[in-house]
């Protein structure tokens, strides 16, 4: 079974602020904050599976935004605080397929 391929970067993990925005839109530049204000630390994959991961990370980051190319990154999971660590749990994710 090959597992979907997933390529994260800093720019995936958005610490934006929690207002509401519309998850099906393309990344904006208001989204990117070029590693300002951005505190990511300790980033793992976990639970792989063909559709799914949780991806855990230390940071001011409160979600994942991830699409099949990187000028469209249209799937936005918000994560939750454990123990200190903030988890995104993405899910429905096409199997063989490569995410940015």
């Amino acid at each position: 079974m090959k597992i979907a391929a997933l390529i994260f970067s800093l720019v995936a993990l958005t610490g934006c602020l929690q207002e509401a925005s519309d998850p099906k839109t393309s990344l904006s530049s208001d989204d990117i904050h070029n590693g300002e204000n951005l505190k990511i630390d300790r980033l793992f994959l976990q639970q792989l599976s063909a559709k799914s991961v949780m991806i855990k990370w230390r940071g001011n980051a409160d979600r994942v935004r991830l699409g099949k190319s990187p000028s469209k990154l249209d799937l936005v999971f918000t994560a939750s605080i454990e123990e200190g660590h903030r988890i995104a749990k993405v899910s429905n994710l096409d199997p063989d397929t490569e995410y940015f």
